[in-house]
């Protein structure tokens, strides 16, 4: 055994360190006090007890081919005690040794987490005696169970972001510095680790062990069940905010509940045509006019929480029905304007384009299309298209595009409501706990992540198939279950993530008409955001818009009871400054240079697969940068690892880098190998980008 001072602990407290020579059952259980207390998970026949053991796992590997690597230590946390051991034959007789020392079997079990569960899955899937599981996709499980009794469960589905936000934002032990641990050199299961490389994976695991007790704590012994996602977190406070809101207005059957919400529900037919067609996100566009230009000192202005906003302010529909009166756009609109109706139609247009610089329709979303020509994605004209749209979307068309002439092909409708306050209350009081930290100058990155996640709930589409275990530990596509049985305890509806998507892209898109029909260049947009040259003379359309949204605020605070100090500015554009140089060259791919919070010029990167500070960590200055930035830009060793599995055994030979051979076996694994990044644009869409620039130009020298 060693002792250890945990460095990277903001309290600086001891732990131990273990090898699998030492380990023994007594040892175990001297680990924890010999003290097992423990939680209840759930209710009835199906529930069982965890042990209260805070523990976490973790491995570190070699790659050394995309066919070829490795597993040369594993550490596994249980308190404030770190056991290593190099071979997976010692990771077996470990949890052999737990589930004696702390009699596990079915009804007791003990929990283990994971940062990034699918990854160590791969590693291990063979070795597990695998008796339960939850997998979000065939790569990505939330939970693994082996033989019964040990449950490993991914922690970073419910925490948000990496493992190093994991520690900022709950725990006291911090992530381990990176430059601590040099994960290119070769080693192997014979290669000894020096202190700090020991320390380094330490520490990943005690992280898990404070996760761990966070959980416990917070979710396990309080609340009887162990979430497997964020989402799922926030629809047990729907659930349990709906439950009550029902017994509110009278009603004591809660069978009754969920037949009430399932005749709400759309119908399969209706579901298949919402998911597929109408559901649309934000918009994330440039404007073709100035792509690849670099753009000296544009203002850039965000809408506060865009999605919350339009879930507390804004109308959604109720049920659906075919409606056979609508036949004309006309019709559309006299149902949405004058009657108030929510409507979905499946609309032709011929001979549609854009009226101005900015297309807003995606490609994707064309049931049909003839003759387009495609500004990044998005239709900037066409022979026909259809498409379905909500009536918001149709006024945005009024707004960005003109057309021959149009066809509706069918239509429903449904009444306009508010969402209900089983949904909005849980989600204000998230809100209004952000906000409340953050008045007081403490950390608020939970609530502020829940409040935002709301949307999400929402928005998640039915399955389309399940994973299967089959009896030889290989993973398959298995049919979903039924659409009836996968709504059948559903306590939202679809179409209220359509219109809620729709809500927010009304307001971002119809302060872009403004702006563009007074005259003033909108350069970029990101669902929330909107880069604008001039800001200072464009302000006052910002200021028309806040003011309205301000008043709508106050009267839905008025509605739902809320304190109007919390959230007035709620859906307001706020102005986070200029730019003084920026570049964009389409989608999720621009760079700008700002003031950062230290009074140093910044470089700003989002650029959709490559890295964070890539481009700084590739080129010295800020200008080097925006000149490397366009089409066919490459960056070498940018930092990004693909992952590379390997889903048969592997026998090869490893020579470390102090020159140690080793033979290595592994039954699966994954390579992760660096790969550089390049930078390709649409050549089309480059022709037609050139020819509008060529004809601004020209227009320009004229004036």
């Amino acid at each position: 055994m060693i002792q250890k001072i945990n460095r990277y602990c903001n309290e600086r407290y001891t732990y131990s360190r273990f090898t699998m020579d030492e380990v023994t059952v007594p040892l175990l259980r001297l680990m924890i006090g010999n003290i097992m207390s423990q939680a209840q998970v759930g209710t009835g026949k199906h529930a069982y007890m965890v042990r209260e053991i805070y523990c976490g796992f973790d491995i570190e590997t070699y790659s050394m081919s995309k066919r070829k690597a490795c597993m040369y230590v594993w550490q596994f946390s249980i308190g404030r005690s770190v056991i290593k051991g190099r071979t997976w034959d010692d990771f077996i007789r470990l949890l052999s040794l737990i589930e004696t020392a702390y009699q596990l079997d079915k009804k007791h079990r003990l929990i283990v987490w994971v940062a990034n569960l699918g990854y160590e899955w791969q590693w291990m899937r063979r070795y597990l005696n695998v008796t339960d599981y939850f997998f979000k996709t065939n790569r990505s499980p939330l939970y693994i169970q082996h033989a019964d009794c040990i449950d490993f469960r991914e922690c970073l589905t419910i925490s948000g972001g990496s493992l190093k936000y994991l520690a900022r934002t709950y725990c006291n032990t911090q992530k381990a510095i990176e430059t601590g641990f040099d994960y290119k050199k070769a080693r192997h299961s014979y290669t000894p680790l020096t202190d700090l490389e020991e320390d380094y994976c330490d520490n990943d695991v005690l992280v898990l062990t404070e996760w761990s007790e966070y959980i416990f704590k917070t979710y396990i012994k309080p609340q009887h069940y162990i979430p497997l996602t964020m989402q799922s977190i926030i629809r047990k406070k729907i659930h349990k905010a709906c439950v009550k809101w029902w017994h509110d207005i009278g009603h004591e059957d809660t069978k009754e509940l969920l037949a009430t919400l399932r005749e709400l529900q759309p119908t399969e037919g209706q579901y298949q045509l919402m998911s597929r067609w109408v559901f649309r996100g934000g918009f994330v566009h440039g404007n073709v006019r100035y792509i690849g230009e670099e753009i000296d000192r544009p203002g850039s202005l965000d809408e506060t929480s865009e999605y919350p906003n339009a879930m507390i302010n804004d109308y959604v529909p109720g049920k659906f029905k075919n409606d056979k009166n609508i036949k004309t756009i006309d019709d559309i609109l006299h149902a949405s304007r004058i009657k108030k109706q929510c409507v979905i139609a499946v609309i032709t247009f011929h001979d549609i384009r854009a009226r101005w610089d900015h297309s807003i329709e995606s490609k994707s979303k064309c049931i049909a299309l003839d003759s387009p020509i495609i500004d990044n994605g998005r239709i900037r004209c066409a022979r026909s298209m259809t498409v379905a749209l909500t009536e918001l979307d149709l006024e945005l068309y009024l707004k960005f595009y003109t057309w021959e002439s149009a066809k509706v092909e069918g239509a429903m409708t449904a009444r306009r409501i508010y969402l209900p306050s089983y949904v909005v209350q849980p989600m204000c009081e998230d809100y209004k706990l952000k906000h409340d930290l953050k008045a007081r100058g403490e950390d608020y990155a939970v609530p502020k992540a829940f409040a935002n996640s709301y949307y999400g709930v929402i928005c998640q589409k039915l399955n389309t198939s399940e994973v299967v275990l089959t009896e030889d530990g290989e993973l398959t596509e298995g049919p979903a279950k039924p659409y009836l049985e996968q709504i059948r305890k559903r306590e939202l509806l679809f179409q209220w993530a359509i219109y809620i998507t729709a809500q927010a892209r009304y307001d971002v898109l119809s302060t872009i008409y403004t702006l563009t029909k007074c005259g003033y260049r909108v350069y970029y947009s990101d669902t929330d955001s909107i880069k604008v040259d001039n800001p200072d003379a464009c302000m006052w359309v910002f200021e028309q818009y806040n003011k309205r949204k301000q008043a709508q605020v106050r009267k839905t605070c008025k509605r739902l009871g809320l304190n109007i100090s919390v959230f007035w500015d709620i859906g307001s554009f706020d102005n986070e400054g200029k730019y003084f140089k920026y570049k964009y060259l389409g989608a999720k791919r621009y760079i700008g240079t700002k003031l950062s919070k230290k009074g140093t010029i910044e470089l700003q990167q989002t650029i959709a697969g490559l890295p964070k500070d890539a481009l700084m960590n590739t080129y010295s200055t800020h200008q080097e940068c925006f000149d490397a930035f366009h089409d066919g830009m490459v960056v070498h060793c940018s930092g990004k690892l693909t992952s590379h599995y390997i889903d048969e055994p592997i026998d090869f030979e490893v020579e470390d880098y102090l020159g140690n051979i080793a033979t290595v076996h592994e039954e699966s694994a994954i390579s992760l190998m660096p790969s550089d990044f390049t930078l390709n644009m649409d050549s089309a869409w480059l022709n037609m980008v050139e020819s509008i620039q060529r004809d601004n130009a020209g227009k320009e020298d004229r004036g």
